[in-house]
């Protein structure tokens, strides 16, 4: 799959929910989830448009700023434009935040985090590393950490002139692709369907079992209540994979056809 703006890769059968004259369509393979979302009569950039997801039954956001869910969303994707679109996460099931927060005291606790239902997403972080003391001059790095959910702008397909390898999502003629990895979806093997479990109600970081997700798409003036889809995806074992060389291959094996 390329992220290009390009519908090709689409077909029908691949739209899950509708709504506010929108249609979302989800596809998966080893490493990611890949969106598309035709807009209609909204364009891109000039509104948010949300992809919602109901990953874990239980918990999650019945609502989220004047608009009502049919499920309740533990995740949210916020398409402003191409230098301010992120997903975020209910704070509930935030794992930073209990990892970095609960089972250490690396940083603050965050609003609602031990509350379902609260209406709110923030941002999703992840660490970057642990408060180092160097041994030598006695320098301390600090703990740090940066937005896993800041989406980058760009084309995926190494054939264009416009390939970025970073890129997440783009928006082409009325509509916009994304690919989000499925571990920013707290999917800890989407080969066996295992992602994180409630760690309030476990008391550890586990794993259980999923069938399915739902996703919704829509505005900040969709209906209410915004309908959800459901989306499957087939097991695995072994995953699959394909190679290619990098543009870099050839200027390595250059400098090294020059070592006597």
């Amino acid at each position: 799959m390329l992220i290009d703006g390009k519908t090709d890769d689409w077909k029908s059968e691949n739209v899950v929910s509708q709504s506010d004259g929108m249609k979302l369509s989800v596809k998966s393979d080893e490493a990611y989830l890949y969106f598309l979302v035709q807009l209609g009569e909204h364009t891109f950039g000039q509104e948010p448009i949300y992809i919602a997801a109901d990953t874990i039954a239980g918990q999650g956001n019945s609502t989220y700023n004047g608009l009502t869910f049919s499920s309740d969303a533990d995740f949210l994707i916020v398409l402003n434009g191409e230098t301010d679109s992120a997903m975020l996460v209910d704070p509930y099931y935030d794992v930073f935040q209990y990892q970095y927060a609960v089972q250490n005291t690396l940083v603050e606790p965050i609003e609602h985090q031990f509350d379902k239902n609260s209406g709110t997403f923030v941002p999703l972080y992840a660490a970057m590393n642990r408060e180092i003391v160097l041994p030598n001059s006695e320098t301390v790095i600090p703990f740090s950490k940066f937005d896993a959910g800041e989406l980058t702008y760009g084309i995926s397909d190494p054939a264009s002139a416009e390939f970025y390898s970073l890129a997440d999502f783009y928006a082409g003629d009325g509509v916009v692709e994304l690919r989000i990895p499925w571990l920013l979806f707290s999917v800890r093997d989407p080969g066996t369907k295992n992602i994180i479990a409630d760690w309030n109600v476990t008391g550890a970081v586990t794993g259980q079992s999923v069938e399915s997700f739902a996703f919704a798409v829509c505005s900040a003036e969709s209906a209410n209540p915004v309908p959800f889809g459901t989306y499957t995806w087939e097991s695995w074992d072994l995953p699959t994979y394909h190679e290619r060389l990098k543009k870099s291959y050839t200027i390595v094996q250059e400098c090294f056809s020059t070592i006597p």
